[in-house]
Formats: structure tokens, sequence, C-alpha cells
């Protein structure tokens, strides 16, 4: 009788102790079905996103995009416990985020989720290229050169080092500029001008955008108030567009051309879908041209300009 009551009672002991551990454990490691249907959710988010009409350049799609993540992050650790298939999974969610974030606060999920397919020899093409692309838009240059000398990436080759300008400060609009002949290129502020000026947001590779530039150089008017008042502005993305900005600084009507260096600073910019024009006076914003629908736009730019003038 003695041994039976010993017995119950180290059962109920065992209990009480390993009670409060397993569901820790359970907290801290999620089980396979919850992170495959979190995985799920994220990618049906995605997916939605793209049926709601919302423009997928602007910051509400990537808010939107950013919270179903955090959920996925959340219940994917810790990563050492994660399956290979699992590691993958993250390692692309990570990389579908900073696709439409830009946001480098997704840095080191998508490091660790990397690190680990190397550890396991899984760093396929695809993943060797997306990596390096997601390095270029949180402009992590200094971690894409240290992967790429080591063999890491899909591109060995390097891209050199973004030098800071004096008295650069993070509060104020961020850009990239093409250094001179040899130079390295350049971070800086951008310091809006006095009076009506505008933020021409332009894709090098956009047939919109490259129609507006080619309309606009044609038209003496425009072209020299663009030439005066504007900064040509190309979009974060997984290129600098160094043989870009040369081309566009030649043509007098885009010669103050930039690439946006993060979205952050950047908070009046709420669409970095191509072209989009953004007018401001003494630095406030006033109004919004999207679009390039036809050279028709060219008319709603001028109208908007001699409005303002006049009404100065």
């Amino acid at each position: 009788m003695k041994n039976s009551s010993l017995v119950q009672v180290a059962v109920v002991l065992a209990a009480l102790v390993s009670g409060p551990a397993l569901a820790r454990a359970s907290e801290v490691s999620p089980s396979q079905e919850e992170r495959s249907l979190q995985i799920e959710r994220f990618r049906d988010h995605v997916a939605e996103l793209h049926t709601t009409g919302i423009d997928s350049g602007s910051r509400q799609f990537a808010e939107s995009l950013s919270e179903q993540y955090k959920k996925v992050r959340q219940i994917y650790r810790p990563i050492a416990s994660l399956s290979d298939q699992q590691v993958l999974d993250l390692f692309r969610a990570a990389t579908t985020a900073i696709f439409y974030t830009n946001d480098a606060q997704y840095l080191p999920d998508i490091t660790s989720a990397f690190d680990q397919l190397h550890l396991r020899s899984q760093l396929t093409e695809k993943v060797r290229s997306d990596m390096r692309s997601s390095l270029i838009r949180v402009r992590a240059l200094d971690q894409l050169n240290r992967l790429s000398g080591q063999g890491l990436l899909a591109d060995a080759s390097g891209i050199a080092p973004i030098q800071q300008g004096v008295g650069v400060r993070q509060d104020l609009p961020l850009l990239v500029r093409a250094g001179d002949a040899g130079d390295p290129m350049r971070l800086e502020n951008y310091i809006r001008p006095k009076g009506l000026s505008v933020v021409v947001v332009y894709g090098p590779h956009c047939a919109p955008s490259r129609k507006a530039l080619t309309a606009i150089s044609g038209d003496r008017e425009l072209a020299t108030f663009f030439q005066d008042r504007a900064l040509w502005l190309m979009p974060v993305d997984d290129d600098l567009h160094v043989k870009e900005l040369g081309a566009l600084a030649s043509n007098g009507a885009s010669s103050n051309v930039a690439v946006a260096y993060n979205r952050a600073s950047w908070p009046q910019i709420e669409s970095w879908t191509t072209p989009m024009f953004y007018f401001f006076d003494d630095g406030s914003l006033v109004h919004v041209v999207k679009g390039w629908q036809s050279d028709a736009q060219l008319e709603v730019i001028r109208q908007f300009i001699l409005a303002r003038i006049d009404a100065g």
C-alpha cells in the first residue's frame, strides 16, 4: 500500500514539474501543422492583396503584407528546430516581405534563414539570387560583398560601398547619387527647394516613365521647369542603376537624378509605382499626378503649374 501511495505522489510531482516545462516547449516550438497553416495564410494574403486593387507599390500594400509576415516570423522560431522545408519557407516569406517593403527590419530573418540553408547544404541558385537581390534592397552592401567574396551568392561580383556625405541626417530624405568618374556613389540628404518643386518617381525600365521623360524633354516650357525644380527619383529595388543615373543626368530636364536610399525617409511618397509626380510647395505636398496614360498628361501638369504660379 505504501509503495502504491509513493508511486501516486511521484506521478503527481512529475506532472507538476513537467507540466509548465511542456507548456513552455509548446510555446517555443509550434507544431508543424501550425507553421504550415501560417505560411499558407501568408501566401494567400499576398495573393489576395493583388486582387483588391491596392497599389502594390503603396504604403498600404506594404503595411498589410508586413502585418501578416510578422505572424510567420513569430511562429517560425527557434530556427534551428525547423525542418529544411520550413527554413526554406521562412526564407521565401522573408524575401517576399523585403521585395514589397524594402524594409531593413527583416534583414536578421533572411540572414538567419540563409545561414541555416548554408549549414544544411540547401543553397540553390534561386536562394543565392534572392539573397543578393534582398541585400541590395535593404542596402546591406557590406554583407553582400562578404558573401560574394565567399562565393555564396549567384553573382560573385561585389558592389562598391556607398560613401556617406558629411552631415547626412537620418531624419531627412535619403538618396544615392552617382559619383564622378571612378568615385563611389554618395549618400546625401534631399533638401526641397523653396517654392514649387516636384519629385518624379521614375522607373528606368518602365515604359510609361520613359514616355513621360521623352514628352517632358520635348516641351521647352516644361523641360525648363523640370530642369530647375525637379528631382527624378528611382525607387528602391535590386539595382543601384549606375548606368541609368549617368544617362538621365546628361538630359537637361532630368539632370537632377538620384536613387532612393530607402522608403522610410520619404514618408510623403505614398506610392513608389512609376511614374508618379509629387508636387511640393515650400516643402508641403500639394498635388500628385499619377501615371502616364498618354502625353495628355503634359497638359495636366502644365495647367497645375500655371495655376499654382498664378495663385502665388
